[in-house]
């Protein structure tokens, strides 16, 4: 994450002592980051569900080898359980993209507050 300027540093920086200006900036800046995140995570998202895809036809071939293959069923055993662990990461990644969205509406709500003052 960038450095943020202080209060003052940014008042400063606007030549003005409009508070309203830099409140405004602080949270336009929050805004244009958790967008950057969202951009980001929503490309990992996308990976990680091509290869939870991909992974079930690995699980699939896997259980084709018969029960009685034993590398085959300990192989299988190994994916299910990776299998299980990357959805539960997929879910928190759908959580974690929601509470940035909702930020992001929570920051411009405050904005307008900001602005009406």
């Amino acid at each position: 994450m960038a450095d943020t300027l202080n209060i003052n540093e940014l008042r400063e920086a606007y030549g003005s002592d409009e508070l309203s200006h830099v409140f405004t900036f602080l949270q336009s800046q929050d805004i244009n980051e958790d967008e950057g995140f969202l951009i980001r995570m929503g490309d990992d998202s996308t990976q990680l569900r091509a290869k939870l895809d991909k992974r079930n036809d690995t699980i699939d071939e896997a259980f084709s080898f018969g029960l009685d293959n034993e590398v085959a069923k300990a192989g299988e055993d190994c994916l299910v359980e990776s299998q299980v662990r990357d959805h539960r990461r997929l879910d928190l990644m759908a959580q974690l993209l929601l509470l940035t969205r909702e930020g992001i509406e929570e920051k411009k709500a405050h904005i307008e507050k900001i602005k009406a003052i």
